[in-house]
């Protein structure tokens, strides 16, 4: 993923039908998944996130600790 602001990072990627996680430095002590809410990250989640189909995607993740983390999908 690319760096974009203070708190946001992206890539463009291309996904298969099935779930996914984001983890850090190729290590999984720091990983992002599923959170309650809709668009929503959580530090060590036990839920993976779903990919929306097969496809050519732009991911977005925030990492804000004040104001939670998120991500979007966007298919290109």
């Amino acid at each position: 993923m690319t760096y974009v602001d203070v708190t946001t990072w992206q890539a463009d990627v291309t996904l298969a039908t099935g779930e996914f996680k984001f983890s850090a430095y190729d290590d999984w002590l720091i990983n992002f998944g599923k959170g309650t809410a809709a668009n929503e990250l959580e530090f060590n989640a036990s839920d993976n996130l779903t990919s929306p189909g097969s496809g050519n995607y732009r991911i977005s993740i925030t990492l804000d600790v004040v104001n939670g983390y998120t991500y979007s999908i966007t298919q290109l």
